[in-house]
C-alpha cells in the first residue's frame, strides 16, 4: 500500500500536465454567445450534474461564491441559465441550464471532441485506448472518494 500510495503522489503532477497538453490551443466558442471558458466549464457541469446551488457550481469551475456570482449573472444575462428556488431550503437558489443553451454546450463539446482527435493524432491506437482506460478508472476512483465523502456527511 505504501508504495502505491507513493506512486500515487508522485503521479497527480502528470494529471495536470495531461489535461493541460489536450486542452492546449482550445479555445471554446459558440457564434453568439461571447462567453469564456468558465462560463462554457459551467454550462456543462449543470447540463451533466442537472441544478446546482452556487457554490457547487463554483467550486467544480474552480471559484469561491463572490467570484462565481458575475459568472452566473452573465449565463443568467445571456439566458442560458436560471436561477430557480430550491425546493428543499428555501434559503438556496439553484442554477439550472436554459433549452437555449442546450446547443451551446453541444457544440462545445463537439468542438472539444475534435481538438481532442487533433491532440491525440500523435499516438498510436493502443496509446489513446490505454488512456481512455486509465481515464474511466480515475473517474470510478473519484465517484468511489465522493460516495464515501457523502456517506460521512450523512452520518453527522
Amino acid at each position: 500500500m505504501k508504495t502505491a500510495i507513493n506512486d500515487i503522489e508522485r503521479g497527480l503532477p502528470h494529471i495536470v500536465r495531461l489535461k493541460k497538453a489536450l486542452m492546449r490551443d482550445f479555445r471554446p466558442s459558440h457564434e453568439d454567445a461571447d462567453l469564456n471558458s468558465t462560463h462554457f466549464r459551467t454550462l456543462k457541469y449543470l447540463e451533466h450534474h442537472g441544478p446546482a446551488c452556487m457554490t457547487q457550481a463554483g467550486r467544480h469551475v474552480g471559484l469561491e461564491a463572490g467570484s462565481f456570482t458575475p459568472v452566473a449573472d452573465r449565463l443568467v444575462e445571456k439566458g442560458l441559465v436560471e436561477r430557480l428556488p430550491d425546493p428543499d431550503d428555501r434559503r438556496r437558489t439553484l442554477l439550472s441550464i436554459t433549452p437555449e443553451a442546450r446547443p451551446v454546450v453541444e457544440g462545445i463539446r463537439t468542438a472539444m471532441r475534435d481538438h481532442f482527435a487533433r491532440r491525440l493524432s500523435a499516438l498510436d491506437d493502443g496509446m489513446v485506448a490505454d488512456l481512455a482506460a486509465a481515464i474511466r478508472s480515475i473517474g470510478t476512483v473519484v465517484d468511489a472518494l465522493r460516495a464515501s465523502e457523502n456517506e460521512g456527511n450523512d452520518n453527522e
